[in-house]
């Protein structure tokens, strides 16, 4: 996955240039504190073990990983061949807490 992340958010970021004309705030998980998680929309990239803000929102998310498997909604598939991509509707008071 690590790979997979490091080219993946390296081509957001070059996107996000080219659209928006401008560069996103980028941030190392361990720098994001109350905050910026509360002013901020935050892009998380990783699973729960290689970054910690994805680590602590992850008991509100309809996903777990486990080993080498990630399940989604009850479906169980390979963490080598499978990265869950989710829009996750965050209240910016209350990081962790989802807005239904």
């Amino acid at each position: 996955m690590d790979a997979w992340v490091k080219a993946e958010s390296e081509h957001f970021i070059r996107r996000w240039k080219e659209l928006m004309r401008g560069d996103p705030l980028v941030a190392k998980a361990s720098d994001v504190g109350q905050s910026l998680a509360t002013r901020e929309n935050l892009i998380l990239w990783g699973d729960d073990l290689s970054n910690s803000c994805i680590a602590q929102r992850l008991s509100g998310l309809p996903v777990k990983w486990s080993g080498g498997d990630v399940t989604v909604g009850g479906n169980r598939f390979s963490s080598g061949s499978h990265v869950p991509v989710l829009i996750y509707p965050e209240v910016p008071s209350a990081p962790g807490q989802a807005w239904w």
